[in-house]
């Protein structure tokens, strides 16, 4: 097919690790038609996402440790595929660091590309940090998200709770497109082990320490067993806290699993403890297995995906007292969280992969 009627889609997500971000773009960039779009992705230092997508997706992998470089090699991308004279060029990026350094990094190209910028985590994020330097680097970043982001062609939030406070924030308006899905019929496993289950990266933002501080408590009254399914920079961490009281016969890691949904078969809860968030994938898996969560009231997506339950049936981020409290309860009365699954699974076809992927297509055509 002639590149005059072919879009030309340069996905930046910087680092592509097995997240929800990668499961995300994948899906979306298999329901893209390739008569259509020519695709092509970039990453920096690695990438874990050609197992997901089709192999004619070309993949283009910038090493380097200085800024310096990842500019010249990033411009040096985008200027080949502006001259192949595609219908047009958009470059759809992922996070806000990657957004700011995409308007930086093409500040002169402007006239002949289209930057989507995709934000993933609420606008929260930037008021948590773990050391002088990281809060000083997110002060810095916030200011440069208001600045660059209302000079980008559209901004989409992947949650409506997301996109109506970075709207407000930066007094334009942030398209909500949710991640999508191939909703899976509700399945039920007979579980006879007391397991409670948190899957997600072992970085600050997933917060699991607050788990094991709650688990101390709670396994003073039941024989209960925690898994966590996942890998980062945290895990030390977290090991030492899980020797600190004396937990490890109550709590498994499970760091280099590539598909967790055995473990979900064999739980009985799924706690999810996020500082901050956009539309956390695992609350869906969680529920189309059968089984029952007890969340952080974290900005954003929790509240839109758990959508019949309550105030009360959230606890406060990082507040483990108030976890304890409810695991303990969720086992002497199961049937509470039980009851609420069926509905929620019912309100999943608003994510439907066919839906959702129209929306970006309509996004694309239009821009």
């Amino acid at each position: 097919m002639n590149n005059k009627k072919k879009i030309n889609l340069i996905i930046f997500h910087p680092y592509s690790s097995v997240g929800g971000a990668d499961l995300s773009l994948s899906k979306l960039i298999n329901n893209l038609d390739l008569n259509s779009f020519n695709i092509e992705f970039i990453c920096l230092n690695k990438e874990n996402i050609s197992r997901l997508i089709n192999k004619k997706i070309k993949i283009h992998i910038i090493k380097s440790r200085r800024t310096f470089y990842t500019v010249f090699k990033f411009r040096k991308i985008i200027k080949e595929n502006i001259k192949k004279d595609y219908k047009k060029t958009i470059i759809l990026t992922n996070q806000n660091f990657a957004n700011v350094l995409t308007y930086f990094f093409t500040i002169n190209l402007r006239n002949k590309i289209k930057i989507i910028g995709i934000e993933r985590n609420h606008i929260s994020e930037l008021n948590f940090h773990e050391n002088f330097q990281d809060y000083f680097k997110k002060k810095i970043l916030k200011l440069l998200i208001r600045f660059v982001y209302r000079r980008l062609d559209r901004i989409v939030g992947n949650s409506k709770e997301l996109s109506k406070d970075l709207s407000n924030y930066l007094k334009i308006n942030v398209l909500t497109l949710q991640n999508q899905f191939n909703i899976k019929k509700l399945k039920s496993y007979k579980k006879k082990n007391n397991i409670i289950l948190n899957v997600g990266r072992l970085e600050f933002q997933k917060d699991q320490i607050t788990i094991i501080k709650a688990l101390n408590y709670v396994v003073k009254f039941r024989n209960i067993k925690l898994i966590i399914v996942g890998n980062g920079s945290k895990y030390y961490e977290i090991k030492q806290q899980i020797r600190r009281y004396g937990l490890k016969r109550h709590v498994q890691i499970i760091r280099n699993s590539k598909n967790p949904k055995k473990y979900f078969q064999k739980s009985k809860l799924f706690i999810f403890s996020s500082l901050y968030e956009g539309f956390p994938n695992v609350l869906i898996e969680s529920i189309e297995n059968g089984v029952p969560v007890i969340s952080s009231s974290c900005k954003s997506g929790p509240k839109e995906i758990l959508s019949n339950y309550k105030k009360k049936d959230f606890f406060k981020i990082g507040d483990h007292n108030e976890l304890s409290k409810k695991i303990l309860n969720h086992f002497k009365e199961p049937n509470y969280l039980q009851s609420k699954i069926e509905g929620i699974h019912k309100s999943f076809k608003k994510y439907d992969q066919k839906k959702i992927s129209s929306q970006y297509l309509d996004l694309f055509l239009n821009i």
